[in-house]
């Protein structure tokens, strides 16, 4: 059995391989991520969840910032830590092939609501904020400088 076939109730309590951990934790994390939104989300809730502890989490992806972006063991990122492993396995080819599952329930929700058959999940204000982090990207780029979005009026 490997990991990628294996189910953590496959193995004994704090005996899961560590593939198999990983990819548990950003499969939960992408639910509670979907659930509450990256500010309502725990990473004691997420613990909670795994059946681990926090310090668990945090062994393996370091942070809530990491585990939110999906840090795993295909991300092509090495650690400059002594004694940290290289990725196990393949990277991910590229963007759009790491987030294609995204995009894809993103687009369906697109449609659903652009054919009436849900309320946006969307606020004005959200879609003011939207615009507004646009148009900080757009002076970045042709002023060749950091825009913050204080500057950008509301």
């Amino acid at each position: 059995m490997t990991a990628k076939t294996a189910r953590i109730e496959d193995f004994q309590h704090g005996r899961v391989p560590r593939e198999l951990r990983e990819r548990q934790l950003l499969e939960l994390a992408e639910e509670l991520f979907g659930e509450r939104g990256y500010a309502g989300a725990s990473m004691d809730e997420l613990a909670r969840r795994a059946g681990v502890t926090k310090p668990v989490v945090y062994e393996l992806f370091g942070s809530k910032d990491s585990v939110s972006v999906g840090l795993g063991p295909r991300t092509p990122i090495r650690s400059v830590e002594p004694g940290v492993p290289a990725p196990a396995g393949p990277a991910w080819p590229d963007f759009l092939d790491r987030f294609r599952a995204a995009y894809a329930a993103e687009l369906a929700t697109f449609v659903r609501v652009a054919n009436g058959d849900e309320p946006s999940p969307c606020t004005e204000r959200d879609g003011v904020e939207a615009l507004r982090i646009a148009e900080a990207a757009t002076r970045s780029l042709h002023e060749h400088r950091p825009v913050r979005l204080e500057e950008i009026p509301a």
